[in-house]
């Protein structure tokens, strides 16, 4: 992108491909959008109804157009121009071969891809990336010219072990070790005693040592160590790898001492009840915690269109007990659902939207109730390290690092160089 444009959405996508306008009130489906003189007639419109001409995608694809991407749903989620700079003193900054190469990444498909550029901007060769993780939320690179991606996991709106944010460095002085963590308890009272296990792995060494900063000013040794955690407070326990070069390799997880998290049973429906689309679903849910009493006011149950392997938020309502309402649907679009019981809390993020779309029905979903208790704040076992095999698409390997997760403040984080 060289400077500022209408780029179509969500009158127009890919190739200028016009979506139609349909009527929300009426129920009807009108023409095609114009992509040359689009015009935002909608009633929440403050800004110009006459836009400027839509420019089509750079490189727009459908399906499996270009080969280079694979298959499946359309999600790109962009990403970051590489600018070498020979002043960094920095030893995970990307080579000067990826000078001006633009970084794509795809939410649905699940990968990044290494694009070339001619001198007038048109695509010259599309190269595949090392990336092990799941859906990509953005990237950037950052002031050390390493590569950071945000994973947004694979669970619905809260997290799970594959949410994190991820460094990708360029490994010219050896691999750095991969670490892993898990605790059997992730928070309950004062006196908590938790068991971790660990994890670890190094490309080029065998050799590593290995040690703790369980967060409450006590240290540890070994992968499986036992701690108590006297005093309420919230910690993170941090597990270190290191290799006889001085690379290390880190992973922790969150403990909150004096306050345990609340489970959360769906009694109905029941997991795998057959719903009509669009129709009222009945609920009721079970939420017990072991040091205070739940009010059932601060109890939300969401319903929810599945979509690939996430979702879209529909309807919500507060309580144990009710009637979830979902908007009614058109003859167009009559997916078959199943409704789905969680037995973990989850943290909805995203609010009911709309937009203007072709009536033609949209690609295989399912809808799923999933419940949240807001008694007190979740607590989630840390994620494991994912990371790419190194590539060999240029004269330098490539490597991750998690450095953390993008939901609450849970995170590990693994190294690799």
């Amino acid at each position: 992108m060289t400077k500022a444009a209408n780029f179509g959405w969500p009158f127009c996508t890919g190739d200028n491909d016009a979506y139609v306008d349909y009527d929300f009130a009426t129920k009807e489906s009108g023409e095609k959008f114009d992509c040359a003189a689009p015009k935002n007639t909608s009633p929440h419109n403050t800004g110009l109804v006459d836009l400027p001409p839509a420019q089509a995608a750079w490189i727009p694809y459908d399906d499996g157009s270009v080969p280079e991407f694979g298959t499946g749903s359309e999600s790109p989620m962009a990403g970051p121009v590489y600018r070498y700079d020979p002043e960094l003193d920095s030893s995970v900054k990307f080579p000067e071969a990826y000078d001006g190469d633009f970084f794509a990444g795809e939410f649905g498909r699940r990968w990044i891809k290494r694009i070339e550029q001619n001198e007038d901007g048109t695509v010259a060769k599309i190269n595949d990336f090392p990336w092990t993780g799941t859906q990509i939320m953005d990237m950037e690179f950052g002031p050390d010219g390493a590569l950071y991606v945000l994973d947004y996991g694979v669970s619905w709106f809260q997290g799970d072990e594959h949410s994190a944010l991820y460094r990708i460095e360029n490994a010219e002085d050896g691999f750095s070790p991969i670490a892993e963590v898990r605790a059997d308890k992730t928070s309950g009272a004062a006196g908590l005693k938790v068991k971790f296990t660990a994890s670890a792995k190094d490309a080029d060494s065998t050799d590593l040592t290995y040690s703790w900063d369980f967060g409450d000013g006590t240290k540890g040794e070994g992968l499986n160590p036992t701690h108590r955690y006297k005093k309420v407070g919230t910690y993170n326990a941090t597990f270190t790898a290191k290799d006889p070069e001085g690379n290390t390799g880190n992973a922790s997880v969150r403990i909150v001492v004096g306050n345990t998290e609340p489970k959360v049973r769906i009694d109905v429906p029941g997991n795998g009840t057959l719903a009509e689309f669009g129709k009222p679903v009945p609920f009721k849910v079970t939420v017990t915690d072991p040091e205070e009493t739940v009010d059932c006011s601060k109890v939300k149950v969401v319903y929810s269109l599945g979509h690939d392997s996430h979702a879209h938020e529909l309807t919500s309502e507060m309580g144990c007990e009710g009637t979830l309402k979902p908007p009614p649907v058109t003859a167009a679009t009559t997916p078959t659902p199943t409704s789905t019981a969680s037995s973990a809390p989850v943290t909805p993020t995203v609010g009911p939207t709309a937009r203007r779309s072709s009536p033609a029905p949209p690609a295989p979903c399912s809808s799923r109730c999933t419940a949240r208790a807001s008694t007190s704040p979740p607590s989630r076992a840390c994620r494991s390290s994912r990371r790419p095999a190194p590539t060999a698409a240029r004269p330098s390997a490539t490597s991750t690092t998690a450095t953390g997760s993008p939901s609450p403040p849970t995170g590990s984080t693994g190294r690799r160089r």
